[in-house]
């Protein structure tokens, strides 16, 4: 599975806005996600604890990878 198969044109979020948060910019990050259904805002509201708690450390998923598009 390739990261770019998840993600698609439309979860892609491009800003100009500077000096965000870490809970605006995971707002931010998350927001097309929250928009489809993807996932709930309980989902967002984990992962925000989770870098409170561990810090700014990122596991996608086992066997996930990034495929560089052509």
């Amino acid at each position: 599975m390739c990261l770019f198969d998840l993600i698609v044109n439309d979860g892609i979020v491009i800003t100009t806005e500077e000096n965000l948060t870490v809970d605006a910019a995971l707002d931010l990050t998350c927001s097309t996600l929250l928009a489809s259904g993807e996932i709930g805002t309980s989902y967002v509201d984990a992962i925000k604890a989770a870098h409170k708690k561990i810090g700014p450390y990122y596991v996608l998923a086992p066997r996930m990878r990034v495929q560089k598009m052509a």
